[in-house]
């Protein structure tokens, strides 16, 4: 028996019928698992250049300068430059009063004529006091042998013997004459007896020298003769020496007296020279210290002011001619050779690059709290206006460098057991790599559930892995020497996207294209395609989609 229902029941099932089915669609749109999607990065193959620098940082200064000032202490009575002129060599620039240093000159050039005329007089009398004194010393001699004569007489002994003989003889008949004189009563007795005493004198010294008196005045005659020779001698000698044109002592030591004041009036003029401050060389003043009136020592008199603080200016041989001075850690220095290129920026100005050239490195480094380091000087090449004496600089010495040479980043450049490899797009659609291990052929198709595939040796689908010959890395970018062409396509990381099953949670990885860790490119001119389900690679260029 059937049993009909009413129309109305049947629209309202009906209408159940169609809200369940449209739940059911919604739900399974909604809450099924969505294919995971991966994003490629891709870039090209460019030529550019590629260099190893080592970075520091330094102060651009003067490569030769020079502090002048003023040794005397004297008041500044001129000062005709400014710091930023240019001056040239000879220049008058700063001028001490001149006073003082011009009285000493004077007195030194007046002792200098007096010591020159005493070496004149010296000179003049020299021979004619010579030839006195070898005149004085042949009559002395003279004398001498005379004496001498009469010593040796007097010693033999038959004259010393005659002589006691004779002696008493007339000691004899001067006692018999005053015998005489006073027996008769003579007025002559006072002088017959002067006359025993003398005769008696005579005989005591004959009977001295007998015994060993003559000998003796013998020995002395000898003595006072030898010395008369010697002396005699000398002023011969003296005399042959300034007729041959030598100097006698007197002249030698008036000789070294013009000497000495000759150097003293040399001094006092280079100190009076020195009162005016003049430019050694070509060059722009740096720096000026001072000013009219200053006197430079604290104890300053009624005119002018006193300082401790002498004036003087500073110069720069080249005001076009700069270098900074760097410091180098003992890890690299030397790393670094002179004649080096380098590049000079500023923090200021950092898309400026200067050109410059090793010139000069420390012999000997510099320990501060156990760290060494050694400085490092780099001229600038050509002038420029942007660098300025006591700024800060940056500086990058090249150690190595090629130019317009092919270069990719250095993200894409994978190195398996010391082979280096490049990943590059497979326009075929299949994923066609080298086992770098065994050296496998293995070609992988992506299919629609396989969205982030990956062939057996862990390479990405529809890419392919290329051996490539580099040279020079510099971490940023590195030359390509074979294996890729100019412009030709790259893989530098592929980013895998995982969508979880709610709609809301999201999240994407940036996978190494070689199974690797995550990757990123901070270079430019890169490409970014989104493979979808089974993986297919986006064209070049073309924005990142998503379901």
């Amino acid at each position: 028996m059937k049993i009909k229902l009413p129309k109305k029941k049947w629209i309202t099932i009906g209408v159940l019928g169609i809200i369940l089915i449209g739940g059911g669609v919604w739900a399974y749109k909604s809450f099924a698992v969505k294919p995971a999607t991966s994003t490629t990065i891709t870039g090209q193959v460019q030529r550019g250049d590629v260099r190893n620098v080592i970075s520091a940082t330094g102060s651009v200064s003067y490569p030769k300068t020079v502090n002048l000032t003023f040794e005397q202490t004297e008041k500044l009575v001129a000062l005709n430059v400014a710091v930023g002129d240019n001056v040239k060599a000879g220049q008058v620039l700063m001028q001490i009063d001149p006073s003082n240093l011009q009285q000493t000159v004077n007195q030194q050039q007046a002792n200098l004529a007096s010591a020159q005329a005493k070496l004149l007089q010296a000179q003049e009398n020299a021979l004619p006091t010579a030839l006195s004194a070898l005149a004085q010393a042949q009559q002395n001699i003279n004398t001498k042998q005379t004496a001498l004569t009469t010593a040796q007489n007097n010693a033999d002994s038959a004259y010393l013997t005659n002589q006691v003989y004779l002696a008493e003889q007339n000691v004899t008949q001067a006692s018999n004459s005053l015998a005489q004189a006073m027996a008769s009563g003579d007025s002559t007795i006072q002088s017959k007896q002067t006359a025993l005493n003398q005769a008696q004198q005579a005989l005591t010294t004959a009977q001295n020298n007998q015994n060993g008196g003559a000998a003796a005045t013998l020995t002395a005659a000898q003595s006072d003769y030898e010395v008369a020779q010697q002396n005699l001698a000398l002023a011969q000698k003296k005399v042959d020496q300034l007729n041959q044109g030598q100097n006698s002592a007197d002249i030698l030591t008036a000789q070294t007296a013009v000497q000495q004041a000759e150097a003293q009036l040399q001094t006092a003029q280079t100190n009076l020279g020195k009162a005016t401050m003049v430019a050694p060389y070509d060059g722009v003043i740096t720096a000026v210290s001072g000013q009219v009136g200053q006197v430079m020592d604290s104890s300053s008199g009624s005119n002018g002011s006193s300082s401790s603080t002498k004036p003087g200016v500073t110069l720069a041989a080249n005001p076009d001619a700069l270098q900074v001075v760097t410091s180098i850690g003992q890890a690299d220095i030397n790393k670094i050779k002179v004649g080096q290129k380098a590049e000079i920026t500023l923090d200021t100005e950092p898309n400026t690059k200067i050109p410059g050239t090793v010139s000069v490195i420390a012999v000997q480094g510099t320990s501060t709290s156990n760290v060494t380091t050694f400085e490092v000087r780099v001229m600038i090449d050509e002038p420029t206006t942007i660098l300025k004496a006591g700024m800060n600089a940056n500086v990058n010495i090249i150690l190595d460098e090629v130019k317009d040479v092919l270069t990719i980043p250095s993200q894409a450049l994978k190195t398996i057991n010391g082979k280096n490899f490049v990943l590059i797009p497979n326009s075929s659609g299949s994923s066609n790599s080298s086992d770098a291990a065994g050296g496998k052929r293995n070609n992988q198709s992506a299919g629609a559930n396989n969205s982030s595939a990956r062939n057996a040796s862990g390479i990405a689908a529809n890419t392919q892995m290329v051996p490539v010959e580099i040279g020079l890395n510099d971490g940023t970018r590195v030359e390509i020497k074979s294996g890729l062409t100019e412009g030709q396509e790259i893989v530098v990381s592929i980013v895998a996207n995982s969508t979880s099953s709610s709609s809301s949670s999201q999240k994407s990885s940036s996978t190494n294209p070689f199974g690797g860790g995550q990757g990123g490119s901070s270079m430019g001119n890169l490409n970014r395609a989104t493979s979808t389900g089974g993986g297919n690679r986006a064209p070049a260029g073309a924005p990142a989609s998503g379901n």
